[in-house]
């Protein structure tokens, strides 16, 4: 209930919530895959740099590690 000055009218009150609103669910980017790799991975600028040099570590070795073990060993 709202507590009345006596020089309150009707039109000084814009709006009073009757029921209560319903819940949001959480952004997208906070739950789920994307929130795992946000909290996991790119959590801070060294996390990131991490992330991304094992990634071109990953991405430079893969392929001559395949080519000797599965291409070029017959």
């Amino acid at each position: 209930m709202i507590a009345r000055s006596p020089a309150m009218t009707e039109n000084d009150i814009v709006y009073v919530r009757t029921a209560p609103s319903r819940a949001l669910s959480p952004p997208i980017t906070s739950v789920g895959f994307i929130g795992w790799l946000r909290a996991n991975l790119f959590s801070s600028w060294l996390n990131t740099a991490l992330t991304l040099l094992t990634a071109a570590l990953i991405v430079w070795l893969v392929p001559p590690i395949v080519r000797f073990l599965f291409i070029d060993a017959l």
